[in-house]
């Protein structure tokens, strides 16, 4: 849910309306290209290429399931 609050300063409506980010390229060296999500309102998420479209979600054992937070916070 996104809460109003007033400010029009771009700084601070950016990471509001703006979905982060995304990175590909092979973050464990298999010669695969992997997935990570940045987000400021849910969890990153990184998804290793397993080949044939298998991407599990290995955030947790990777211990960066934390959040993306704005610069200017």
């Amino acid at each position: 849910m996104i809460t109003e609050n007033g400010s029009t300063n771009p700084l601070d409506l950016g990471s509001i309306y703006n979905g982060e980010g995304a990175a590909v390229r092979d973050f464990n060296n298999d010669r695969l290209q992997d997935i990570y999500f940045t987000s400021n309102m849910i969890s990153n998420k990184l998804y290793v290429n397993e080949d044939k479209f298998k991407l599990p979600d290995v955030t947790n054992e990777a211990g960066i399931d934390g959040m993306s937070r704005p610069a200017r916070e």
